[in-house]
């Protein structure tokens, strides 16, 4: 029986992928693709060592999310942009993100004593949305869930 070992930076780029599109407000994420894809991060935790690359999806989903996060950031800083639907976009994107790399909060982040993925990916989505919002309270109340 052949075992067939998943390329890390491969499938990766198909994960980074996918979780931009998250953010995106326009696109609709189907189930199927959304199981296809939390499979592959199933499959690439559950490999034996050293081919388990469960750290390298922690560390590099948060890095991903900082990013796009800053993105969204930095198109809120021009006042022509309608705050409402970029927060709406981070909220979706939040909300498909954590479910996505749920598995690493099975095991990997307990054994290793890490913040979960849902609880470190929630706290930048509050920041950032209280970085867009600045003083408008209004705007805060309305989208801090």
């Amino acid at each position: 029986m052949n075992i067939v070992r998943l390329d890390f930076d491969e499938n990766w780029k198909c994960l980074e992928e996918y979780v931009s599109i998250n953010f995106d407000n326009d696109i609709k994420i189907n189930n199927k693709d959304f199981m296809n894809k939390w499979s592959l991060v199933y499959n690439l935790c559950t490999q034996k060592s050293p081919f388990n690359y469960s750290s390298n999806i922690y560390n590099n989903c948060l890095e991903l999310i900082i990013k796009i996060l800053n993105e969204k950031k930095n198109l809120c800083d021009d006042d022509n942009v309608d705050k409402r639907t970029v927060i709406m976009s981070i909220n979706k994107g939040y909300n498909n993100s954590y479910k996505l790399f749920s598995y690493l909060d099975k095991f990997h982040t307990p054994r290793n004593k890490l913040k979960s993925v849902k609880d470190s990916i929630f706290l930048l989505k509050l920041q950032t949305i209280s970085y867009i919002c600045k003083d408008n309270k209004e705007l805060i109340e309305e989208f801090i869930e």
